[in-house]
């Protein structure tokens, strides 16, 4: 069956600055900011800067083909601090931490069974972060929110790797409460099953607070 979809709305932003779009989509998709084409399916991020206050003609696009079990379309819009200076922010964190924790992973309906990933590589600059903070701080252990093998250059500078899958709502309590920990003791980790599953959980005494991008290498609009 073939069938499209179209969304509109009036976008107002509350802080005048860079915005970036990108779609996650299995099938064709693309959107639309004042009858412009910004950005489209299998395209990295756009970054514009938007006015506050000011009204922009936002419309989003889908199409299925026959061939396609099902399709669905994901629009992602954030605020890009302009210099964006948040991994440096989070190593020097790091650097004044006892331990750092960055969790990281693919966006909501990222890995999915209609289409194939075209690298194994972490989205946007998460493994520059990692990197970053790991550089800062060795005691650093990763988190991963993955359900597929993931591309880890940083793998030998860090201190621990914890593959979460995808655990719901509560995984975060589940992982900083399943074991207990103290300056003396340093890290530890346990498994434990939670919720019929066997996870691996870690608590340390401070936390870093991770930086998660839904882009792939950027373009500019003028």
């Amino acid at each position: 069956m073939q069938y499209s979809g179209r969304w509109t709305l009036k976008l107002n932003v509350a802080q005048t600055g860079r915005y970036a779009f990108g779609v996650g989509s299995s099938c064709e998709a693309q959107v639309f900011l004042d009858g412009r084409a910004i950005v489209a399916r299998g395209q990295p991020d756009v970054f514009i800067d938007l006015e506050a206050g000011k009204d922009y003609e936002f419309k989003a696009e889908m199409k299925k083909a026959d061939d396609l079990v099902f399709g669905s379309a994901r629009v992602g819009m954030a605020y890009r601090p302009d210099p964006d200076n948040r991994i440096q922010q989070a190593a020097e964190l790091a650097a004044r931490s006892d331990v750092a924790i960055v969790y990281a992973g693919y966006p909501e309906n990222f890995e999915t069974e209609g289409t194939d990933r075209s690298t194994l590589d972490l989205t946007g600059e998460q493994n520059a972060l990692i990197a970053a903070v790991a550089a800062a701080n060795p005691k650093t252990i990763v988190v991963l929110n993955v359900g597929s093998p993931v591309s880890m250059p940083w793998a030998d500078d860090v201190a621990a790797i914890v593959l979460a899958y995808y655990p719901g709502m509560d995984g975060t309590i589940s992982l900083t409460n399943g074991t207990r920990t103290s300056r003396s003791s340093g890290v530890r980790t346990d498994r434990r099953s939670c919720a019929g599953r066997w996870t691996t959980s870690a608590t340390v005494p401070t936390m870093v607070p991770s930086i998660r991008h839904t882009s792939q290498p950027s373009r500019e609009l003028s």
